[in-house]
């Protein structure tokens, strides 16, 4: 039965992308009473859709989405308008902008824009964003000081190979 419940979300995920997946609905999916979904999965739903790793999609209206996914969400868009124009210039507004959320939900993940800025390097960082990296790189910003030296590298070449592609 778990691994039913499992296959509904993943398929969900496919068809709307993780960030618009409620518990109601996979246990729809599922054909399965929602009241039972902790007692077969062990677990509570955030954890559970955290840990199957389900592509994000984008946020449309309607349902709220699970909160970590929903926050992986602004993150990827944060990251997005920094690669577009440069972490420093990243706003609450923008983001929540292109998230589809509201401003005080970003202010609530993130609190401040520059824990907000923090917060995108470290996961470009994670991700291997070299566009941004590149830029952290350029400012000096002290989150890069110590990163392997051929992942700096990587990012200062992504620039010439932009420039030249």
């Amino acid at each position: 039965m778990k691994e039913k419940i499992e296959a509904a979300a993943r398929e969900l995920a496919e068809e709307i992308g993780a960030v618009n997946i409620t518990k109601r609905l996979v246990c729809l999916r599922a054909h399965i009473l929602p009241g039972l979904f902790d007692y077969i999965v062990q677990k509570n739903f955030d954890t559970f859709i955290k840990d199957l790793d389900l592509p994000i999609g984008r946020q449309e209206g309607g349902s709220r989405a699970v909160p970590s996914i929903r926050k992986k969400h602004v993150l990827m868009q944060a990251i997005e308008i920094a690669k577009e124009k440069g972490y420093t210039l990243l706003h609450r507004e923008e983001v929540a902008a292109r998230a589809g959320v509201s401003t005080p939900l970003v202010s609530h993940y993130f609190g401040t824009t520059k824990n907000l800025r923090q917060e995108v390097l470290r996961e470009a960082i994670k991700l291997e964003v070299l566009e941004v990296i590149a830029q952290a790189i350029a400012l000096r910003d002290p989150l890069v000081a110590n990163l392997p030296k051929n992942l700096k590298k990587r990012a200062i070449n992504s620039l010439f190979s932009e420039v030249s592609g």
